[in-house]
């Protein structure tokens, strides 16, 4: 269906009025700046040339009407809003969708058409038939896993006009999965869910304040000293059996970090750790299982462990909605989706602040939920001319008009939280990750490190048990890639 809708160049006329403050302007005009009229042309007075933003430097295209159809493939498309109503309803994000669409569809004569679904099972078919039915498809990671070795995605690679080292790509989904010059699926700022994906920390200031510690947390993470050995130290000390009954439950206990004992969990601790488990070649032309020989591999399982100190909590629901909504975890370790979804009534104030990384010399990196359908992929039987030009369109105004928004989103417009959480926010898109070993388990072993993690497993002979197994997996991976 084709989206028109009425009151869009209000909204337009309104975000363009921000568009300098939230544009990268890093980009300028190449044309000379003239003066007032009035002003002698020899005065030496000159005005400063024009900021261009990178949507603008990609120029005008008229392309005669084409539809551009993009497939949500969402079982959640309630809680991860990736496409717009057909009308503007006042919620922030559909608004600036609507928004967004029409100025795409009206600089380069295109319509821009949506189709909603639950699975990627319309583009495969679409794709086997030969069909060129669908230029975009949003999903999770785990629906466009098989797809990305079945021929069934395009290379995003191939795409000449596409520029994925670019902020308003993924830079480190690009550099970490581009194996043998090929990638399937990326993340962007055209997906708004992608906001609720990333893995994070979240801080209750109330019980910040009556520990009353010596550091000012916001300033430790700006200045790049967020770690695991901080939160370690900030933590270690604080969980107590408050009813004496022998276990610690989340409705009745407190907590220094609260956390659930799983897979994405431990994954995303061991990405912001940068604890590689599979690793692409120099050339990028093989993956390879990582070894613990000459690496710092068992150091980094052991951080996370003095974090995770043996954590067996059943549901996430109630370490979010009793300890911490109730001012009894100090932290709590979840991804974005949960500050608007579960936190939305919390009395306490909280921060986000990014996942802790290893040390003070490496730089942030924030893994993102495989499980949010906020990562896009394009069928493997578009037209990549006409197709990647209006992509990395949508994905250059959107870096500069979405993103802006993305607190609203992640927020849900509540307006009491602290503002420097935007800051945060900021940092955290920058660096978004997922890693192949997130994806695709590779023999257990996913399973197999999430017990190292949370279960106290050896951590040498654990990996090797699962060694022949997983290097056969990366093998047919990257075989089939």
């Amino acid at each position: 269906m084709q989206i028109k809708r009425t009151m869009a160049l209000i909204l337009a006329a309104l975000l363009a009025s921000s568009t300098v403050a939230c544009g990268s302007g890093d980009v300028k005009d190449s044309g000379e700046t003239t003066g007032n009229d009035n002003t002698p042309a020899n005065s030496g007075e000159t005005e400063t040339a024009k900021e261009t933003t990178p949507y603008e430097a990609l120029g005008e295209n008229d392309f005669g009407g084409r539809k551009f159809t993009i497939v949500d493939a969402n079982t959640w498309n309630g809680l991860q809003v990736n496409i717009p109503e057909d009308e503007m309803n006042g919620e922030v994000v559909n608004d600036a969708l609507i928004v967004r669409d029409d100025a795409i569809e009206d600089r380069y004569n295109i319509n821009i058409e949506y189709v909603r679904d639950e699975n990627v099972a319309m583009v495969k078919n679409s794709v086997l038939a030969g069909d060129n039915e669908y230029d975009l498809v949003y999903s999770n990671i785990y629906e466009f896993a098989p797809l990305a070795t079945e021929s069934i995605l395009a290379d995003l690679c191939s795409f000449k006009e596409i520029d994925l080292s670019s902020k308003w790509w993924s830079p480190l989904m690009a550099e970490k999965l581009t194996l043998n010059d090929n990638l399937y699926f990326t993340a962007s700022d055209i997906a708004p869910s992608i906001y609720q994906a990333p893995f994070c920390m979240y801080l209750n200031l109330k019980l910040w304040e009556d520990y009353n510690f010596d550091i000012d947390v916001y300033e430790t993470v700006l200045e790049g000293k967020w770690t695991l050995d901080v939160l370690s130290g900030l933590t270690k000390d604080l969980d107590r059996d408050l009813n004496d009954d022998g276990k610690m439950s989340p409705k009745d206990d407190f907590f220094g970090v609260g956390m659930q004992s799983t897979d994405e969990a431990a994954v995303a601790f061991m990405e912001s750790a940068d604890l590689v488990m599979t690793e692409l070649t120099a050339d990028k032309t093989n993956l390879k299982l990582a070894t613990l020989s000459g690496t710092d591999i068992a150091d980094r399982f052991e951080k996370i462990q003095s974090v995770a100190r043996n954590i067996k909590h059943e549901y996430i629901n109630d370490i979010i909605n009793y300890a911490f909504k109730e001012d009894r975890a100090l932290f709590l370790q979840h991804k974005l989706e949960s500050a608007g979804v579960h936190l939305r009534d919390m009395k306490s104030d909280y921060l986000i602040l990014p996942m802790p990384k290893y040390s003070e010399d490496e730089d942030y990196i924030s893994g993102v939920s495989g499980w949010v359908s906020g990562f896009a992929a394009v069928p493997a039987t578009v037209d990549s001319d006409f197709t990647g030009f209006i992509l990395e369109a949508m994905a250059r105004y959107s870096n500069e008009n979405l993103r802006p928004l993305s607190y609203d989103l992640v927020y849900k417009q509540k307006t009491s939280r602290d503002e420097r959480s935007n800051e945060i926010l900021d940092l955290i898109f920058d660096t978004l990750y997922i890693d192949f070993l997130a994806i695709y388990d590779f023999g257990g072993l996913r399973t197999a490190v999430t017990r190292i993690i949370f279960e106290d497993r050896p951590i040498a002979s654990t990996i090797e048990g699962y060694s022949k197994s997983a290097g056969k997996a990366i093998d047919k991976l990257v075989e089939n890639w």
